[in-house]
């Protein structure tokens, strides 16, 4: 037989899913898909890349009652939530402390990437700090707002907002993305 048999032995791809595969999907009209795990981070991530999600957005466990343990403790988890799950994009939720200065939220967020975080979401982050960690090679993805529907319509839309948006805060499609909700 002089066939040779296509076999894969796993549906695992090589390679992270990286900022610009996930922008060529969206490009592409093609359905991202992102898991937000709870308790055993590791293994769900690892099950959601399994089953070919895209983003995993990963915060530190904990309740929000010591905020220093959960910062403290925050390098350690992405790297064995990356150990586990070696591809699936990780977008980490910094806790607002580790972003209170602008030097402090490039510190942080770059000890975080390091850790194998591939982006960074710094919720109600201020626009100076964003243009800095932004202009200092830092992965920043996330959303403005859940807008929905109702929210969007009596502002003029999703392209009306988006227009405003980029205007003033001078962001390029790269450091914005809108979470649509309907």
């Amino acid at each position: 037989m002089s066939e040779k048999a296509d076999v894969k032995s796993s549906r695992m791809q090589k390679g992270r899913k990286t900022i610009n595969y996930l922008q060529k999907l969206k490009d592409e009209g093609t359905p991202i898909v992102q898991m937000c795990p709870g308790p055993r981070d590791q293994f769900w991530t690892m099950a959601a890349e399994m089953a070919d999600v895209d983003i995993c957005r990963l915060t530190v466990p904990g309740d929000g009652s010591d905020p220093e343990m959960q910062i403290k403790l925050a390098p350690y988890w992405i790297k064995c939530v990356r150990n586990a799950a070696k591809i699936i994009h990780i977008n980490f939720y910094m806790q607002t402390p580790t972003y209170a200065s602008k030097e402090a939220a490039v510190a942080n967020g770059a000890l975080y990437m390091n850790c194998g975080a591939d982006s960074l979401l710094p919720m109600g982050i201020t626009n100076e700090t964003l243009k800095y960690m932004t202009d200092n090679y830092l992965v920043v993805f996330g959303h403005i707002g859940a807008l929905s529907g109702w929210q969007t319509s009596r502002q003029g839309g999703y392209k009306r907002l988006v227009r405003q948006l980029r205007a003033q805060w001078k962001c390029s499609r790269w450091v914005m993305s809108i979470r649509r909700t309907a």
